[in-house]
């Protein structure tokens, strides 16, 4: 069977005007969960994950999605105190046309990376973690997992260094690497062609990963990543003309 997966960090839902600066993040102030609804409905992805979405008392953005869409299960995990809107809680999320078990999150190591911005506010790394489901999909169970990665770029951070390592073989130890058919989707914050020397466990494995021919973000940085195994890519692409500060990543698979 094939099915389609979609992965995108929608940044809260925020959006910019279509005439503003997309690589300035000032431009993405304005609230538009309708707009990411609609480009998930023109998309129609069977597989959904979402990195910065937000939850409050009166909405869960994953919820919201799924209940417009009309997809029965949707999964979401909070984390931390979101950096976009401090009244809401900031997390991740699978959204499936097929039921989910099997759920569980796990946090990352968090290093406690901070600085201080221009306007002296401080800035310090948010918790992260890993989202894990098993989807029934008709005459298969895929593993599927999400993730959202420390930014190292910002705080100054060389993925070299001893602290990035240890973050990365802490992020590593959460993929489900033994799981065939496997789907691992995030916003990595690694800008990279390829993730296999960050993580060379995995790869070794049978982990294998999509191209990306072009960059996930309105600056071209390649930050959302997918990987797989246990199946046969078919198509990808990359849909660089929403209002968002990520691009959706788009894929298609085979499973035997």
């Amino acid at each position: 069977m094939t099915f389609k997966s979609l992965q995108w960090n929608i940044g809260g839902a925020y959006i910019r005007r279509p005439d503003a600066d997309s690589s300035d993040a000032r431009s993405y102030r304005n609230p538009d969960l309708d707009y990411v609804s609609g480009v998930l409905a023109e998309v129609s992805p069977d597989i959904i994950t979402l990195q910065e979405t937000h939850a409050a008392e009166t909405q869960i953005q994953a919820q919201a999605l799924a209940q417009k869409l009309g997809y029965p299960a949707a999964i979401n995990d909070t984390y931390d105190q979101s950096h976009i809107d401090p009244s809401q809680r900031l997390g991740q999320a699978v959204i499936s046309r097929w039921p989910v078990s099997e759920h569980s999150f796990e946090l990352f190591l968090n290093p406690g990376y901070s600085l201080t911005r221009p306007d002296g506010t401080l800035w310090r790394s948010h918790d992260k973690g890993m989202t894990s489901v098993s989807i029934d999909l008709p005459g298969a169970r895929l593993r599927t997992q999400t993730l959202h990665a420390i930014p190292f770029r910002p705080f100054g951070v060389d993925l070299k260094s001893e602290s990035a390592i240890a973050v990365l073989n802490n992020m590593e130890s959460r993929i489900d690497i033994d799981a065939a058919p496997l789907l691992v989707q995030g916003d990595f914050n690694i800008d990279s062609d390829t993730l296999a020397s960050y993580f060379p466990r995995t790869f070794d494995r049978g982990m294998e990963e999509c191209p990306l021919a072009a960059g996930t973000t309105p600056k071209g940085r390649k930050y959302d990543h997918v990987l797989y195994r246990g199946m046969r890519l078919i198509d990808q692409k990359i849909r660089n003309d929403v209002l968002t500060d990520h691009y959706p990543v788009i894929t298609t698979f085979e499973i035997s």
